[in-house]
């Protein structure tokens, strides 16, 4: 009897490559924010399923879009200082 691969859905975690996305749902991002994410994601996809861009990937290559513009970094880096 063959034995049934036990997947990270069935254990309750998120798929492997949306690690990053439980971290930032934790993080508690305002609805708009999240919302706007699966936007990004679907547009990604263009209705394949299963989708092949994960929403973990999605959120990779916003943070390294901002972090890859100096004055967004210095924006939040200068309103941290304010606080």
């Amino acid at each position: 009897m063959a034995q049934k691969q036990v997947t990270p859905k069935r254990m309750g975690r998120p798929p492997k490559g949306d690690d990053l996305l439980l971290a930032l749902v934790q993080l508690r991002l305002p609805k708009p924010v999240m919302e706007r994410i699966d936007e990004m994601t679907a547009d990604a996809n263009e209705g394949r399923s299963p989708p092949l861009v994960p929403r973990g990937q999605i959120l990779r290559d916003i943070i390294d879009a901002v972090l890859a513009d100096d004055r967004a970094v210095q924006r939040i880096v200068d309103l941290h200082r304010r606080k």
